[in-house]
């Protein structure tokens, strides 16, 4: 009786070749592109811990570097400096209606922001200041906006419609009061909720900044 040679095997082709799906995920990156990647995620990471660190600072400089331009703007021009004068006092017009009837003088050179404006980021400024000094003493709820518009937006809303109506003519004192009224409610409105937000956002930012070193150890 004759053996039969037995059949030899045939590999199945999912052995011999590589699975093209399984391929689809295996992608190599280069070190630099990671390297490039990791650098620009701590970046932004880093980028997002400093606002949340530096927020109160940032804004109280913002207020502060408005309230210096009122002043230097005519200062420059009594200089001769009219070129860079323009260009500040034109910037400042998207914020300020700078209108010259109530508007402060230095030598007769009129200040790039209104007396009401100036009230505003002087006020908000001094605010901003003392919130930096009880931020961590005092827990200060934040106004809630019905109590913002009754009682620190309707002052200033009364004495701007009576005069742009022509019922009244406002004065400067009544303009710097009602406006550093607006801008105590302002202060007390957005800066305690800022204050949870930005200690959410570091929060966050800290746990980003430990898992993007623990990836790259």
């Amino acid at each position: 009786m004759l053996k039969q040679e037995p059949t030899p095997k045939i590999e199945k082709a999912s052995e011999s070749r590589p699975d093209p799906l399984a391929l689809a995920y295996q992608i190599e990156v280069a070190p630099w592109r990671k390297n490039l990647s990791q650098r620009v995620y701590r970046s932004y990471i880093g980028f997002w811990d400093f606002i949340a660190t530096h927020w109160l600072f940032l804004l109280n400089a913002v207020n502060l570097l408005c309230l210096a331009a009122a002043f230097v703007v005519p200062l420059m021009y009594l200089a001769g400096w009219d070129g860079p004068a323009n260009v500040i006092f034109g910037l400042f017009h998207y914020v300020c209606v700078q209108n010259p009837h109530h508007s402060f003088y230095i030598g007769g050179k009129q200040m790039c922001l209104c007396q009401r404006c100036m009230a505003i980021y002087g006020t908000m400024l001094l605010a901003g200041l003392v919130f930096y000094l009880l931020r961590h003493r005092v827990k200060l709820p934040a106004l809630k906006t019905w109590q913002f518009i009754v009682f620190f937006c309707s002052p200033i809303a009364l004495d701007g419609f009576t005069q742009l109506f022509g019922w009244r003519e406002s004065t400067w004192e009544l303009r710097f009061l009602t406006g550093g009224i607006f801008a105590i409610g302002a202060v007390w409105t957005l800066y305690p909720l800022l204050e949870t937000k930005m200690a959410r956002l570091q929060k966050w930012a800290n746990r980003e900044a430990a898992l993007a070193t623990n990836l790259q150890a």
